[in-house]
């Protein structure tokens, strides 16, 4: 296992580490200052995973205490559990022209995700391009802002906003999907048992500080929003895109 550099932007909250395997993983800490970003990321990376989205592969790991350059000063803390997402080779889309996408047809589920999940920091900085020759494939990351707020709280769960989230990126997805890929990606949401979203909050690390409150309620804003919000709110997204919709 061998450290490979800190990413300047996240100060000390985000590491290239090489694994034991060979491959190479973003590395993400405990930040005080984010409490809830840990959290965030894992329940938002099994959920992609359940809806089949371009999302890296990621883990849960726990490194050694001293291969990361940490300082101590700072709101960074080496808890047991760290998570971990595969490293992708490419550019954001703010750095390269999008052409010759060949997963197109799981855009439309990626919107789907965000207003489920109240993700609206989707734009150009938190989507990777891969180019595989003359192909590309778009993926999706960074995900510690989804339920408004990488600190968010019981009663802002509670409040989170019904409406539609501004987006470009959104909007630039959107053009290269169909109305019935919306449809199927909300039946998909659909399929979710309940169970599975609890298993998920119940088997949170210990040490990323989440009580039982907030995991039921996290599941209960889940739950509703997929069940009564999603298909509303994207209804009248699809309806921007498509007047003729009656």
């Amino acid at each position: 296992m061998k450290y490979e550099r800190t990413f300047v932007a996240h100060k000390h909250n985000s590491h290239l580490v090489t694994f034991d395997d060979g491959k190479r993983y973003v590395v993400k800490c405990y930040d005080t200052t984010k409490p809830k970003a840990l959290i965030n990321e894992w329940l938002a990376y099994q959920i992609a995973k359940y809806m089949h989205l371009p999302v890296p592969h990621a883990r849960l790991v726990s490194l050694p205490p001293t291969l990361l350059p940490i300082p101590d000063k700072t709101t960074v803390i080496k808890t047991k559990t760290q998570f971990a997402s595969a490293y992708i080779e490419g550019k954001n889309a703010h750095d390269i022209a999008i052409q010759n996408m060949k997963n197109t047809s799981q855009l439309a589920s990626v919107i789907v995700f965000d207003y489920w999940l109240y993700n609206r920091d989707r734009t150009r900085k938190n989507v990777i391009i891969e180019q595989n020759g003359a192909d590309q494939t778009l993926w999706i990351i960074d995900h510690a802002d989804i339920c408004g707020s990488f600190a968010w709280t019981v009663e802002q769960l509670k409040q989170l906003p019904q409406t539609l989230i501004d987006s470009k990126m959104h909007r630039m997805m959107a053009s290269f999907t169909t109305i019935q890929q919306f449809e199927q990606a909300i039946a998909v949401i659909q399929t979710m048992p309940t169970l599975l979203i609890e298993e998920m909050m119940k088997h949170m690390p210990e040490d990323w500080s989440i009580t039982e409150e907030e995991r039921k309620q996290l599941v209960h804003t889940l739950v509703y929003r997929r069940d009564h919000l999603v298909p509303r709110l994207i209804r009248k997204f699809c309806k921007q895109l498509w007047p003729e919709l009656v």
